[in-house]
């Protein structure tokens, strides 16, 4: 099990700043195409963001759980994020909430 951690906790090391910033900038783009639908493809875009931004947040989340049993803000915002995603979809409607055509 200690070496899982220490697996999870290298790779969560592994390209440092560029790394988060390259994520930040991918993930802001695919924001983008998912609300102005600028590309048509067949999945929505917003996931990119959700994977390239969600899960290193939750695999920290689940460090600090294991290793510390520390509940800090990675713990709270991963239950948001996976309760966010579990959501059905008339709530997750981003665009029918901006324009207020809820159905």
């Amino acid at each position: 099990m200690k070496q899982i951690i220490k697996g999870l906790e290298k790779l969560l090391e592994f390209g440092g700043i560029k790394r988060d910033i390259i994520f930040l900038v991918i993930s802001g783009i695919a924001l983008l195409i998912s609300i102005f639908d600028l590309l048509p493809l067949p999945f929505d875009a917003a996931w990119v963001a959700i994977v390239l931004c969600g899960i290193p947040i939750v695999l920290e989340a689940i460090v600090g759980l294991v290793t510390a049993f520390d509940i800090k803000a990675d713990v709270l915002v991963s239950l948001a994020l996976i309760a966010s995603i579990c959501l059905p979809p008339r709530w997750n409607n981003f665009r029918s909430i901006r324009w207020g055509r809820l159905s």
